[in-house]
């Protein structure tokens, strides 16, 4: 395969798991530490890793039961006693036994391939008839635009400006309202990234009960209808039904009732996102529409790029299933099939692109990346393509690696205008891309060309703030600085006309809270390096008492970090060695946070009492977490008896 032979796209498992032992100053040096500052995957696995081993840390282990060695002792006594009578030993005239024939040693080795090859090949032949079946065959179960499940519409394939009649059987939770919202959110034919990720959608009916307990609700479709995401919520947004981790897709068609290559794709593009999002989640979605692309579009790679099927494995049968469908063989069929081609449109080479970043070829996402910019300059999805086969490109570390990533600065800037980085959603989180780039510029680019790009970065509307704040950085604090403020200043009211549709209601409200006390606790940061160690200290409070919908049983570390540097500005050192402990208390598997406390105190650092307390305070930490667990559990099990 062609992804055995090449460098992967990101970090393993193994090598984030060192990274995450490092401390926070020799890690971001490292070529992975680069990586995970930029990407949001592996910085969802590596904070799994280190929640992990705070667990570890925090959980206790019982001693073995008394009694147990008693008992074993006994049971090896007993197997004694009873043991089989010994063989009987045969006399030295006695004849050797003979060697059964299946044990004789043989110059032959039967085969499969040799013995009955009549019925081999037979059984080949239908194996290949049964696979090509299975995979050009369209079948109505797995092509429908819905299927048997508690929400389910008419027509299946509705058309831009028709009206879709919406049949929903509630969950025992939901049952006895005196009606339900159904939530919306519409995906158009560009709809690219991580425009998913958002946990509020539109309320776009009311769901009127009927005699037999289902609810029922007409939907007039948009004109420039072209696919939509449904879920279904009280009408406090308190709880809130999908279809597993999925919300129901309605994927439009044709007026004549045919399959929409445009739905279709735009539907398969941003589940794909979805799955990337959130692929520790175990899918139930029924509807696959990168499946049925496959079948109802066979020539076009979309299929394929946004496919989230797994090869068979096991059984011989599913292993000669798993060959045909090769993804790295398709890749390879539409690359001889599409790379001579001159007319290729710009969603075919973002699906190429795409397929060779789902089979992990960096070497193919940077061909068909830099002939998407160079094809299509106009589509705004090629500036972080682009982006993102260079940094691709920078993590296999090949021979003159700045020779081979310079050049394409100029193809940047003359697409940057059109990528419309200022739109939060129009290509993918303006931070990833642009903090992508000025990481290029930052080690590959002259001086001149940093300076002339420097003023475009001000123009991207939403940066990812809460990591911008580790950088003490004056001119990254300050781009930074009006999102902290922002985000300090919303009341996380929800919005009307807006609902939740994750998986548990108040998540949108949870989210708003936790960039609440993120941005707290970076203006903080920032009010100290400003000198203003008052003011440092005002934000750190507000950071600590601020609504936090999660547990809250601690804060995050950083935020304790912040009060205590405010502190001993301000001569405190009493405060600031009560905020220390905290802080090494939450994080205990970074050596590095008490040697920060360490040098931070230095004389006035007491280290056996700073371990006491710091012990202590995990310890009840854990304690707490443990009963938050526990309620949670229980208000779901009683959740799920109503």
């Amino acid at each position: 395969m062609m992804n055995a032979l090449m460098y992967a796209m990101h970090p393993t498992f193994d090598e984030l798991s060192a990274f995450a032992d490092l401390s926070d100053v020799g890690g971001k040096k490292t070529r992975v530490g680069r990586h995970v500052s930029r990407c949001a995957r592996c910085r969802d696995t590596l904070e799994d890793i280190r929640a992990l081993g705070i667990a570890v840390r925090a959980s206790s282990s019982e001693g073995a039961p008394s009694g147990l060695w008693h008992r074993i002792e006994r049971a090896a006594r007993g197997n004694s006693v009873s043991q089989a009578e010994p063989r009987e030993t045969l006399p030295p005239d006695a004849p050797e036994w003979e060697i059964a024939p299946s044990l004789r040693p043989t110059g032959f080795v039967a085969s499969p391939f040799r013995a009955r090859p009549v019925r081999w090949l037979i059984g080949v032949a239908a194996a290949v008839i049964v696979v090509g079946a299975v995979l050009l065959w369209p079948n109505g179960r797995s092509l429908g635009a819905a299927s048997v499940s508690r929400l389910t519409f008419s027509p299946a394939r509705p058309v831009p400006g028709g009206i879709l009649s919406v049949r929903y059987q509630p969950v025992s939770w939901l049952k006895g309202q005196p009606r339900l919202v159904l939530v919306g959110s519409s995906i158009g034919s560009r709809e690219v990234g991580y425009r998913i990720a958002s946990s509020l959608s539109d309320s776009i009916a009311s769901l009127q009960p009927s005699p037999d307990g289902s609810f029922e609700a007409r939907v007039r479709l948009p004109n420039d209808f072209v696919a939509l995401q449904l879920a279904v919520s009280d009408s406090a947004s308190l709880e809130v039904d999908t279809d597993g981790y999925y919300r129901w897709l309605v994927i439009g068609g044709t007026p004549d009732g045919r399959p929409s290559l445009v739905s279709f794709r735009a539907s398969a593009e941003v589940y794909r996102a979805f799955g990337d999002l959130n692929r520790s989640v175990q899918p139930r979605q029924r509807v696959d529409p990168a499946d049925s692309l496959k079948r109802y579009f066979p020539s076009n790679p979309a299929g394929w790029a946004y496919s989230r099927s797994q090869p068979g494995s096991g059984s011989a049968f599913s292993r000669l299933v798993a060959f045909f469908r090769s993804s790295e063989r398709k890749y390879l069929s539409f690359h001889e099939a599409l790379w001579p081609r001159t007319d290729l449109s710009a969603d075919q080479l973002h699906d190429m692109y795409v397929f060779a970043n789902t089979i992990s070829e960096p070497g193919e996402v940077n061909r068909w990346a830099g002939r998407f910019a160079k094809e299509h300059p106009e589509d705004p999805r090629a500036f972080g393509d682009l982006v993102d086969a260079l940094h691709q490109l920078e993590l296999r570390e090949p021979p003159q690696l700045a020779d081979s990533i310079r050049p394409w600065f100029v193809t940047l800037d003359s697409i940057y205008s059109l990528a419309r980085l200022d739109t939060v959603w129009s290509v993918r989180d303006a931070y990833m891309t642009t903090n992508g780039i000025s990481s290029l510029l930052s080690r590959y680019a002259d001086s001149v060309t940093i300076r002339a790009w420097q003023p475009r970065f001000e123009g991207a509307r939403r940066l990812y703030f809460w990591y911008w704040g580790f950088e003490p950085s004056a001119q990254r604090r300050k781009l930074a600085e009006r999102d902290w403020l922002r985000a300090a200043s919303s009341s996380c009211v929800r919005p009307a006309g807006k609902f939740s549709v994750a998986r548990w209601g108040g998540d949108w409200v949870t989210t708003c809270q936790r960039d609440r006390v993120f941005a707290f606790t970076f203006l903080s940061q920032a009010r100290l390096l400003d000198g203003d160690a008052r003011s440092a200290r005002a934000y750190a409070d507000s950071a600590l008492t601020a609504p936090l919908g999660t547990s809250n049983c601690a804060r995050y570390f950083r935020v304790y970090e912040a009060r205590a540097n405010a502190n001993l500005a301000l001569g405190d050192t009493a405060a600031a060695r009560a905020d220390l402990v905290l802080a090494v208390a939450i994080w205990p598997q970074d050596g590095a946070r008490r040697d920060s406390a360490s040098a931070l105190l230095g004389s006035r650092f007491n280290a056996s009492a700073f371990d006491v307390a710091t012990d202590s305070t995990r310890r009840a930490f854990a304690a707490c977490a443990s009963r938050v667990d526990i309620e949670r559990r229980a208000a779901e099990r009683k959740r799920s008896m109503q």
